[in-house]
């Protein structure tokens, strides 16, 4: 990701999960959780403040809560 307001690539990379829990799954394999992690979160926090911050991390949660996927902030 680019900063926290970069969903684009955070659905990307859900898109990527999601087809390699399938292929995995096709295969007879047992996935009990499925997680992306980020780089530091002082990364991305920028200009914004811990606060606004929050509200960047709600939505990238939520998008992943929609498909089953943990996230992991560095």
């Amino acid at each position: 990701m680019n900063s926290l307001s970069d969903t684009t690539t955070f659905n990307h990379a859900i898109k990527f999960l999601l087809k390699a829990r399938h292929a995995f799954i096709d295969k007879g394999y047992e996935v009990q959780t499925t997680r992306i992690s980020t780089q530091n979160f002082y990364k991305y926090l920028g200009q914004n403040s811990y606060n606004d911050a929050v509200l960047f991390l709600a939505v990238l949660d939520k998008m992943a809560q929609e498909h089953n996927i943990s996230v992991s902030i560095g």
